[in-house]
């Protein structure tokens, strides 16, 4: 319900009386489960890191060289999955330096991903300078670059999905391919 206003309002513009109005409950019911607007986005910030965390399933839990074919492949389903949700990724984006719920749900998914490319680098046998700063690195670029692809029109990557996808494959392979 959230997700679909804000594809008309941005998350600063959007007030608790739009989401009570449109979900059709009361402030009263809305504030027994949520403290703020922020925490419904947040609710579903986890849930969809999740589930874009698992679109990377075939990069982070192989093992050996790491195949520029596969990083293409993630990078396709991550830029389709952030796509289908681009009014969440947007809010998501905007709100997390601003609001500690989504920080605080947000943060954890970016953590994740860290994680799983640092461990995924540990069973490739290949050695990558400053192997945290790489993958910190990797990780933000990729997120920002989603961002600019699904919310600002006036960026060299909006809409461009499979040029996007193989300039980010090309730099990842750059950077975690011998």
């Amino acid at each position: 319900m959230v997700e679909q206003q804000l594809a008309h309002k941005r998350l600063d513009e959007l007030q608790v009386n739009d989401i009570v109005a449109a979900a059709r409950i009361s402030r009263p019911t809305f504030y027994a489960h949520f403290d703020t607007k922020y925490s419904v986005v947040a609710s579903e910030v986890a849930e969809m890191g999740a589930g874009v965390y698992a679109l990377w399933a075939p990069l982070f839990e192989s093992s050996g060289l790491i195949e520029p074919d596969v990083i293409l492949e993630c990078a396709r389903a991550t830029i389709a999955a952030w796509r289908e949700r681009a009014a969440l990724c947007i809010a998501t984006t905007e709100g997390w330096h601003t609001s500690p719920e989504i920080h605080d749900a947000w943060n954890p998914v970016l953590l994740r991903f860290n994680s799983g490319l640092l461990d995924r680098l540990s069973r490739s046998g290949i050695e990558v300078p400053n192997p945290e700063g790489t993958a910190a690195a990797l990780v933000a670029m990729f997120e920002r670059c989603m961002y600019l692809t699904v919310a600002v029109p006036e960026s060299s990557l909006y809409d461009q999905d499979e040029e996007l996808a193989a300039v980010m494959a090309r730099l990842w392979s750059l950077a975690l391919t011998p």
